[in-house]
């Protein structure tokens, strides 16, 4: 997990600017933020073992992290101690559990968006998906939650939580984004600056 380096500006930058600083070979955009540019983070925030953002009281989100011997962690962190005792060194919220134990958890229907996800599978590999699409097209494309957690089930994934999507879904893999981003939801392909991307070196 990475935050958009100071000299690139302070705030929202895209997910493949902030990839190309870090040295990313692989990079999606990652958690949630405050919408009018303002960049803070919502939920949890771990980087480099200083919490950046303590919203532990929401919910409704569930994170992503790696200890400091290099394991996962996925659940639901209750406060700065509990990090802290789990050796959390890096971690970002999502939104709510998309797969828990092999279980699809949302309920069929709702709204298709594009959607970006992490998680892992039975034997502990990372597993990152993007599906593209558009939020608010005169019709409506991309996966609905309950679709994007069946998607994970089919992959093997054992447990999953639901990044940011929409217009800030991209996906960057060796110097290039190689999905279509649709920063507006409204079909132009462009790419959105976002607070945090997820990344693979």
């Amino acid at each position: 997990m990475f935050l958009p380096p100071r000299w690139l500006g302070l705030g929202l930058t895209k997910t493949s600017e902030t990839a190309k600083a870090n040295g990313c070979a692989f990079a999606t955009n990652g958690g949630p933020f405050k919408e009018g540019g303002k960049g803070g983070c919502l939920g949890v925030l771990i980087n480099n073992s200083t919490i950046l953002s303590s919203d532990f009281s929401d919910n409704h989100t569930a994170q992503f992290g790696v200890t400091s011997n290099g394991e996962w962690f996925l659940g639901n962190l209750n406060s700065k101690e509990e990090a802290k005792s789990l050796s959390i060194i890096n971690a970002l919220s999502g939104f709510d559990w998309l797969v828990y134990d092999k279980k699809v958890l949302p309920m069929p229907g709702g709204k298709q968006a594009p959607r970006s996800a992490i998680g892992v599978d039975n034997i502990g590999r990372l597993v990152l998906l993007e599906v593209d699409g558009c939020e608010y097209c005169p019709i409506r494309q991309g996966p609905t939650l309950e679709q994007m957690a069946r998607l994970l089930t089919n992959l093997g994934v054992w447990h999953a939580i639901n990044l940011d999507g929409g217009g800030s879904s991209t996906v960057y893999s060796d110097g290039n984004v190689i999905n279509s981003p649709t920063c507006d939801d409204k079909g132009t392909i462009c790419e959105r600056p976002v607070a945090t991307i997820t990344c693979v070196h």
